[in-house]
């Protein structure tokens, strides 16, 4: 049997609220990063020496996706960039793209909000079957960096709010097969 695990936003406010305050201003020269006076800059020097994955942090929902796939350009540099196998790979993937539905899914459409939580309950589903117990941190994270700004936030809250009270039919692999790749 398996486990219902249930996807929270774990993005602390306060880091959405700084990453929001990232950009803007005029100055003439670039901030000192040797020192992060504030979280925005810590998590920016983070990204520039590659400790967190650069994320892009416009003010779009879905950021840009040149080759369609339904997953963040900058998500999908991370993926590859993960020391991963293939399958693994995949299985983030999946996930990615889920989230990714979960930010633009129409929230007045009961068939498209179902649709969209069968998506991210097969996506922890396949998770687990590739990472085992490690998948539990895998779904946060993935969470984090697609939910990164306040845009998206919104967004996301959006999509829970709509599902508030509802439970998703997590697909499991004795009723409906391995769920990676669906």
């Amino acid at each position: 049997m398996h486990k219902r695990y249930v996807i929270t936003w774990p993005i602390g406010i306060a880091l959405i609220l700084a990453l929001s305050a990232c950009g803007g201003g005029s100055s003439a020269s670039a901030p000192d990063m040797s020192t992060p006076t504030s979280l925005a800059s810590a998590i920016l020097q983070a990204e520039s020496t590659g400790a967190v994955p650069a994320l892009n942090h416009d003010n779009t929902v879905l950021g840009p996706d040149v080759n369609g796939n339904g997953i963040r350009d900058d998500i999908d540099i991370y993926i590859a960039a993960q020391p991963d196998s293939t399958t693994q790979k995949a299985a983030l993937s999946q996930m990615a793209a889920a989230l990714q539905a979960s930010l633009v899914v129409d929230t007045t459409n009961s068939a498209a909000l179902f649709a969209v939580t069968t998506k991210i309950d097969k996506g922890i589903d396949c998770l687990y079957s590739v990472y085992s117990e490690a998948a539990y941190q895998k779904v946060n994270d993935f969470q984090k960096i697609t939910v990164d700004t306040m845009t998206r936030l919104h967004a996301y809250e959006k999509y829970n709010q709509a599902m508030s009270g509802s439970t998703g039919g997590l697909v499991t692999k004795a009723s409906e097969g391995n769920s990676c790749g669906n």
